[in-house]
């Protein structure tokens, strides 16, 4: 390809990619803002466009010399990485119906497993991509010439404007960098242009001539028009109107809205991460004023009581100094790195803390001196008597359903296995007939296949039904119950009627990040509203259920003198199993901070491959979950043999995106063709991987059983997020994506000597490590001393217990949860206990991104939330829709959600440095 075509065809390729992008972020955006505002400011929209246009036309002059090239290797550079950004960002709209944040992609780009998962979906990409150079191709010739026009027109508007000459734009020959695109004849020489009159500027050609075809009249049109117009006057009027509209037309959500590639590709330049300094952007988050300072007065102080530490938030309550200073009696020697904020050999005040000096001048608790001025002391380890979120239901019995048992013998609790089940949505564990999910997947089929349907959808989740002891309840259409005949029940459970263990309805996730939520339910702790596994590279500001087991194990492993046929004088074993990679976002690293010390994963799964040809993977993530059993006899075998206790966690993975499923299972067509003309493919996909998925769980349960010890072992089933999809929403998936599709989640605590209880709560996974604590207590499982120390330790924790009545508000404060959204830094989603409301905002708020409210007892799949690009518009559309009670909780939500972050980093010990 000769030079000059090679240069149309860049700049074309450049201007095809940048102004698709531009009509779909547009298009995005139509609804966000008023009708009237949008047109009223539509031009300033393509200004960035025009400039950026204008730059690489002029760059990709075909003109001799260095500057010349460097110049035009440059444009070669920005068309192309505009071309490749474009491609990718249509393509992420196809898939997701969603804008692509850069800052997000680079953080899942960074990481070779999450290359894996871009890659998944290149189709699309690859698919605009061919559309794009398509239609450069097609139009090369004609946009360089148009654009070459338009730059000369330009220019001569320009020395117009100056010497407020009419004809200076039509009597002057000068030299331009602009040639002649269609002649092939081109050399490289430079060349001289004559604006004559009568050129036309969107061709060359004679104003007499008689125009021809559509563009022909429309470019005489245009020529007429700006016959009559006073060229020394166009671009003085057309800056004074972009002027205005610019200093009138507000910021957000504008500003986002201007934008266009290659801009946002700044984004992904890195940023570096220091350790936490009180000093400078250190002090914002250790001076974090808790907003709402009438619900933590003195008036609603309370006094320790046993093991109940008092609450007494603030920073003057002597309460807060003896919880920092004190050494529990139960800790081992020495004491492990997770309980160190009760080592009494360090430091009264952390590093985070700074002092006084005599002369002025601050230094850290070593003495160290510090540039910044003094500021109020505050130790950087959690202190429940400090925290003015916390809410504790200790002081409450157990629910009456729950008390016979805990009192009994039978519910015993030897070991505890915990199931983290990937992308697991709370309606489908399991399906029930006449849910929302239920009527929109048989609303899907013609009426006379329901009956057919729905004996298909009572097979889907029975081993779930099962767990959680919600009975799918499926019927035909004359009302006579559908018998399931499952081929081969894959669980045989015999469970007395009535027993089973606690259902949670209700439940949300404490984070949309797979391994954010896995913290959570290990560690009890909530997670950073920040990009990525950022908590890895901290120490979790709780001790997790390894760190707790091995604490309670410490004093039996050597000690002669315990009767260890008693089995609470047994120490702990404990064990992470997952079939696919670790290695993504630092999640091995996490597990190590959390405490664990066997690890079974992708890299163990693909040594066993070595020895076994036949093994496969799944998915670019790993291999399906049966690959585990071996190593699941393994570990309990080895806990049996060693007369140990064991706490197993395992995490499936079936369920994550592609929602493939091995090549033996048989797929079924649960979705039909209509229902909104929505393509069903993925919906239909993810259902077939909720079936595999609920059979696995069904030999998980059976291995249980068969291994002796169902009815000792506690199971605690909890999803890390949900999913969501086209038929839930326009904008799928959980990236950027705050849908309560992606948060509500099933958590489970089964049993079979329990009672089947069904708790409605809006509780998030971070209550589940206390419930476990409490359990372990009042079933009797645990010998005094380590009883002595659960007790103690759960009333350290922010979680509510699930076994007791759940507080949804307690003098004036209200039970609040949050849910960060993936990636982590850009959305929060806000709930309360006490409230159907539920709030959507951005982590920064001068982020273009919308807060959104939805009121889900009325609209529990979010079908019409309201939406504003600030919190004063939100607020006043809540009034009017939802009433003063909600405009309230609007603000309150808001305002604690703004402490809530900053406090999570405080407690995680992390700041960021740009």
């Amino acid at each position: 390809m000769s030079l000059q075509k090679s240069t149309s065809f860049l700049f074309a390729l450049f201007f095809t990619s940048v102004t698709s992008t531009k009509v779909l972020h547009l298009a995005l955006h139509l609804g966000t803002i008023p009708l009237y505002a949008f047109f009223l400011y539509l031009p300033t929209f393509f200004i960035p466009d025009a400039a950026l246009l204008i730059i690489t036309r002029l760059l990709l002059r075909r003109e001799r010399g260095a500057g010349s090239l460097i110049g035009l290797l440059l444009g070669v550079f920005i068309s192309c990485i505009t071309y490749v950004a474009a491609s990718c960002q249509i393509g992420f709209f196809t898939r997701t119906g969603a804008d692509i944040q850069w800052s997000a992609a680079r953080t899942v780009a960074k990481d070779k497993d999450g290359v894996a998962v871009l890659l998944s979906e290149s189709s699309s990409v690859l698919i605009a991509a061919a559309i794009i150079f398509g239609l450069a191709l097609f139009s090369h010739a004609w946009l360089y010439e148009v654009s070459g026009n338009i730059l000369r027109a330009l220019a001569g508007l320009w020395r117009a404007m100056y010497n407020r000459d009419p004809g200076a734009t039509q009597s002057k020959e000068r030299t331009t960098d602009v040639e002649h695109p269609l002649d092939d004849s081109y050399s490289d020489s430079d060349e001289t242009i004559v604006w004559s009159e009568g050129e036309s500027l969107f061709g060359r050609g004679k104003a007499e001539e008689q125009p021809v075809g559509f563009f022909g009249r429309l470019r005489a049109s245009l020529n007429r028009i700006m016959k009559m117009v006073p060229p020394w006057t166009v671009l003085p009027i057309t800056a004074s109107i972009l002027v205005v509209l610019l200093l009138t037309r507000p910021t957000k959500p504008y500003n986002h809205i201007s934008t266009t590639l290659p801009l946002p590709l700044l984004s992904l330049i890195s940023f570096t991460f220091e350790p936490f300094n009180p000093c400078g952007p250190g002090e914002r988050l250790i001076e974090n004023v808790w907003p709402l300072p009438d619900l933590i007065s003195e008036a609603y102080w309370k006094p320790a009581n046993g093991s109940f530490k008092g609450w007494a938030p603030g920073g003057v309550s002597p309460m807060i100094k003896e919880y920092r200073q004190r050494v529990p009696d139960w800790l081992p020697v020495p004491i492990p790195p997770e309980f160190a904020r009760w080592n009494s050999t360090e430091p009264a005040e952390e590093a985070l803390s700074v002092i006084q000096r005599p002369n002025g001048t601050t230094a850290d608790a070593n003495g160290t001196a510090l540039a910044c001025e003094p500021i109020r002391t505050r130790q950087a380890d959690y202190n429940p008597v400090n925290d003015p979120l916390r809410i504790t239901n200790l002081d409450q019995d157990p629910i009456e359903p729950l008390r016979a048992a805990l009192k009994g013998e039978n519910a015993t609790i030897k070991h505890v296995v915990m199931i983290q089940m990937e992308s697991m949505r709370e309606e489908l564990f399991p399906l029930q007939q006449g849910s929302l999910w239920h009527k929109m997947i048989l609303e899907s089929h013609p009426e006379e296949d329901r009956d057919e349907v729905n004996e298909r959808l009572s097979r889907l989740t029975p081993n779930s039904e099962r767990i959680t002891g919600k009975a799918g309840g499926f019927t035909n259409s004359a009302g006579h119950p559908i018998v399931r005949e499952e081929e081969a029940p894959s669980w045989a459970t015999s469970v007395a009627e009535g027993f089973g263990g606690l259902n949670v309805v209700g439940a949300f996730t404490g984070s949309s990040v797979s391994t954010k939520s896995v913290v959570g339910s290990h560690c009890g702790v909530w997670p950073m509203a920040v990009d990525g596994l950022e908590e890895s590279e901290s120490q979790v500001y709780q001790p997790c259920l390894p760190h707790l087991f091995d604490m309670l194990s410490s004093k039996k492993i050597n000690n002669t003198g315990l009767d260890k046929s008693n089995m609470r004088n047994r120490p702990w074993d404990h064990g992470y199993f997952q079939a696919v990679t670790d290695d993504y976002d630092r999640q091995n690293l996490m597990n190590e901070k959390m405490g664990f010390r066997d690890v079974v994963c992708r890299k163990t799964l693909q040594k066993d491959a070595k020895k076994n040809p036949g093994m496969v993977e799944l998915n670019y993530f790993g291999y399906a979950e049966p690959y585990l059993m071996p190593h699941f006899d393994k570990f309990i075998d080895r806990a049996l043999a060693n007369n140990t206790r064991m706490f197993l966690s395992h995490f499936t993975s079936t369920t994550h995106h592609p929602w493939r499923t091995p090549s033996d299972w048989t797929t079924v067509r649960y979705m039909g063709k209509s229902h909104g003309g929505v393509s069903h493919f993925d919906f239909n996909q993810y259902l077939n991987a909720i079936a595999y998925h609920d059979a696995w769980l069904g030999q998980v349960m059976q291995m249980i059983e068969d291994k002796g010890i169902a009815n000792e072992t506690l199971v605690v089933f909890v999803g890390d997020h949900g999913q969501a999809f086209l038929e839930d929403t326009s904008v799928t998936g959980t990236l950027d994506n705050a849908h309560v599709s992606n948060f509500r989640v099933p958590i489970t605590f089964r049993h079979p000597h329990l009672p089947r209880v069904q708790y409605e709560a809006n509780a998030t996974s971070i209550s589940i490590l206390p419930t476990i604590l409490d359990l372990l207590v009042n079933t009797g499982s645990l010998n005094e001393e380590d009883s002595r120390a659960a007790v103690d330790l759960t009333n350290d924790y922010e979680g509510q217990s699930l076994i007791r009545p759940y507080k949804t508000h307690e003098g004036g404060r209200r039970a609040w949860n949050f849910g960060v959204v993936n990636l982590g830094g850009s959305v929060l989603t806000v709930t309360s206990a006490d409230a159907p409301w539920r709030l959507v905002l951005p982590v920064e708020a001068k982020n273009s991104i919308e807060y959104q409210m939805s009121d889900l007892r009325a609209d529990p799949l979010e079908v019409d939330p309201i939406k504003g690009w600030d919190m004063v518009h939100l607020t006043l559309d809540a009034r009017n829709k939802y009433g003063q009670e909600a405009a309230t909780w609007a603000d309150e939500a808001e305002k604690v959600a703004r402490w809530w972050m900053l406090e999570r980093k405080r407690l995680w010990k992390y700041q960021s440095s740009k």
